[in-house]
C-alpha cells in the first residue's frame, strides 16, 4: 500500500465525539466514551503496526490481517460516537420536553405565594 493510500485510509477513520458542544454527562456517555478512547489507542497502535510492516516488507497476510482488525476497530468507534450522539440527543430531547416545563411550572407556582 502507498504511502498515500495509507493516510487516505487512516483519515477515514471515524472521529472522536465533538468536543466544541457540551452535551450533559451520564454514566452511559462517560462509558460509551471511555470505551472509544480505549478503541482509539488501539487503533493507533494497530497504524502504527501496520506502518512498520510495510517499511519492512513483512508478509502481505500478516498485513491484511492487520488491516482487517483495523476496520473492525474503526467500525466500533464508529458505533461509540453514534451511541453517544444518540444518548445526547435524548437527554436535550427530555430537558427540553419534560424537564424545562416541570421547571416553569414550579417557578409559576412559586409567584403566586
Amino acid at each position: 500500500m502507498a504511502a498515500s493510500s495509507m493516510s487516505s485510509a487512516l483519515s477515514s477513520a471515524p472521529r472522536a465525539p465533538s468536543a466544541t458542544r457540551s452535551p450533559p454527562v451520564s454514566f452511559w456517555n462517560l462509558f460509551v466514551k471511555q470505551n472509544y478512547e480505549r478503541l482509539k489507542q488501539e487503533h493507533d497502535k494497530k497504524v502504527g503496526l501496520l506502518r512498520k510492516q510495510e517499511v519492512r516488507g513483512m508478509d502481505y497476510l500478516k498485513m491484511e490481517k492487520n488491516k482487517m482488525e483495523m476496520e473492525s476497530l474503526e467500525s466500533k468507534m464508529l458505533v461509540a460516537t453514534q451511541s453517544i450522539d444518540t444518548t445526547t440527543s435524548e437527554i436535550i430531547r427530555l430537558r427540553e420536553s419534560e424537564l424545562f416545563p416541570q421547571v416553569l411550572e414550579l417557578v409559576a407556582g412559586g409567584d403566586r405565594c
